[in-house]
């Protein structure tokens, strides 16, 4: 149980983590903030997504990264919004390759 509960908390602080960073990066230049994003984005991939959510977390990183760059038309703050999104897409992307490798793996191995 309590391996159980510390990969939870792992996965939490992971994802906060990386939230955090991709709002930030959009306000300010984070040296090695784009790197941060893609090894915490791997991270989460190997410990975040389980079995049954992957379908869900693949269609979600799709269309993150697809609404990522039409929200630079709002006046003012567009691309603020583009820049977080961007940045949140960089961290989901990185989770999703993760989660596709697994799932190549499973289908070549079984």
């Amino acid at each position: 149980m309590g391996d159980k509960m510390n990969t939870s908390n792992a996965i939490k602080i992971t994802l906060i983590v990386g939230l955090v960073l991709a709002l930030v990066g959009a306000f300010i230049d984070v040296p090695y903030g784009a790197f941060a994003l893609i090894i915490l984005g791997l991270v989460l991939g190997f410990l975040g997504i389980g079995d049954s959510d992957r379908l869900l977390f693949l269609v979600m990183a799709v269309a993150l990264a697809t609404a990522a760059n039409s929200l630079d038309v709002v006046p003012e703050i567009g691309d603020f919004l583009t820049a977080i999104l961007s940045n949140a897409s960089a961290l989901i992307s990185a989770a999703a390759i993760v989660v596709i490798g697994k799932i190549l793996t499973a289908r070549i191995s079984s």
